[in-house]
């Protein structure tokens, strides 16, 4: 059990920023920043962090909602309202799946693939100014170590 004086411990160094999984967070954040203030800057300033969910988990051929949902961890309701959104902004559009005609994909429009490229490029950038930044061994380092974590934590799953 927890007293409150644990639990103050835990958050002052939540607080402090030097906790691991504050650190993750941190980092991840950082980097949609980055992806999302180079987005704005190529003209899709309606695309927000949240609709990333949808964008790394839609593939060429089309996802239903409930795909969709379980790749990101999301609900289906949640899903369903970023769908809306990018469809409304022509990111995305619905339609019938060749395979059951009663369930519908939800695909890539010709802007939703051109925002795809553009993160890609972003991506690549970012990529070469932290090469440039910490060094290419410090980078492949960071990425086994993380790599390595998260099969830690699967495997306590």
């Amino acid at each position: 059990m927890t007293t409150r004086g644990e639990a103050s411990a835990h958050a002052s160094r939540l607080r402090a920023g030097d906790d691991l999984a504050m650190l993750m967070r941190t980092g991840y954040h950082r980097v949609m920043e980055y992806v999302q203030a180079r987005l704005e800057q190529m003209g899709f300033d309606d695309i927000r962090p949240a609709h990333m969910a949808i964008f790394q988990n839609l593939g060429p051929e089309g996802a239903r909602i409930g795909e969709l949902a379980e790749r990101a961890k999301l609900t289906n309701q949640s899903v369903g309202y970023l769908v809306d959104y990018l469809e409304e902004h022509g990111y995305v559009e619905r339609r019938r799946d060749p395979r059951n005609r009663r369930a519908t994909l939800v695909c890539f429009t010709d802007r939703g693939w051109d925002e795809a490229d553009a993160c890609a490029r972003i991506l690549d950038r970012l990529d070469e100014e932290l090469t440039s930044r910490v060094g290419a061994e410090k980078l492949a380092q960071l990425q086994a170590l993380l790599t390595e974590l998260t099969d830690v934590l699967q495997d306590s799953e």
